[in-house]
């Protein structure tokens, strides 16, 4: 350091001298800062006097390591969100619901939401001849209700079907299931998409809706109220199947909707008297 003061204080007193005559291979301009830099560093050992240059220059490049920190950090949470939303979309939900539909049938609606009603859908791993969309839990239905297993056929279609990805084949949800195991065993119940022979696993299968509302000729009462879960495993993401069967309204309900129906049918008619009224006067 002290050859570079030497030399840069040579330059500084004689800047138009010649430089010939000195061993040097850098621009004058050049050994003047150094000098100016290594001056300031003896008569101060302060951080703000010393070298006021590297302390600029050190500055600058804790602010570029903090943005360069910052940045990583909004990285991350853009994969880690990314990966979140993947993960959300891969998995598949089918959720059931049962009502009263009277004279002796229940109402069954469904919705469907993740990847098997996304373009292009699941992959099934197994090989089958129909696609079972069940839930299997125990306490479904009453004890005293006789049910097997076997699948009956849907008095009426609402048009919901699967369709073979990439290809234009189309299968139909068209029966149904109700099983029984009277104790601590699991009942059943699903819907039913009869496959084309030979599916099996690798198969694409997108789910497509209709009015997801069918009417099954089995009692309500037949059914016990509440929320029932399980897994389906047949595909290559999750399938959480969900069934919720609605409590039977109490006696003091159906008093109300009965008695809530007969006054607007009153008030209507009462409303037509009065402008048949209007117009003859």
């Amino acid at each position: 350091m002290l050859i570079i003061l030497r030399l840069g204080r040579h330059i500084a007193e004689a800047p138009n001298k010649s430089l010939q005559a000195i061993p040097i291979h850098r621009d004058p301009c050049q050994l003047r800062l150094i000098y100016e830099i290594c001056l300031s560093s003896f008569h101060s050992m302060s951080r703000s006097a010393a070298v006021p240059e590297l302390w600029t220059l050190g500055c600058y490049h804790m602010h570029t390591m903090k943005i360069m920190k910052t940045s990583l950090n909004k990285y991350a949470c853009g994969f880690f969100l990314l990966g979140a939303m993947t993960t959300a979309t891969a998995q598949s939900t089918w959720n059931y619901f049962i009502s009263d539909a009277g004279g002796g049938n229940s109402l069954v609606t469904w919705s469907v939401t993740g990847s098997l009603a996304t373009s292009p859908g699941a992959v099934l791993l197994i090989s089958a001849s129909s696609l079972a969309v069940s839930i299997d839990a125990p306490g479904i239905y009453v004890d005293s209700y006789a049910a097997s297993g076997t699948p009956q056929s849907i008095p009426t279609l609402d048009g919901s079907y699967f369709q073979y990805e990439p290809a234009s084949v189309y299968v139909p949800i068209a029966l149904y299931y109700t099983d029984n195991a009277p104790g601590n065993g699991n009942d059943g119940f699903g819907l039913i998409a009869p496959l084309v022979p030979h599916t099996g696993p690798g198969t694409q299968l997108l789910y497509n809706p209709g009015t997801q509302s069918v009417l099954i000729p089995v009692d309500f009462s037949d059914f016990n109220p509440g929320t029932y879960q399980s897994e389906e495993s047949g595909f290559n993401t999750a399938l959480t199947v969900n069934l919720t069967v609605e409590p039977v309204p109490e006696p003091s309900t159906l008093a109300l909707a009965v008695g809530a129906v007969i006054g607007a049918a009153l008030t209507a008619r009462r409303a037509r008297r009065l402008r048949n009224e209007t117009r003859t006067a």
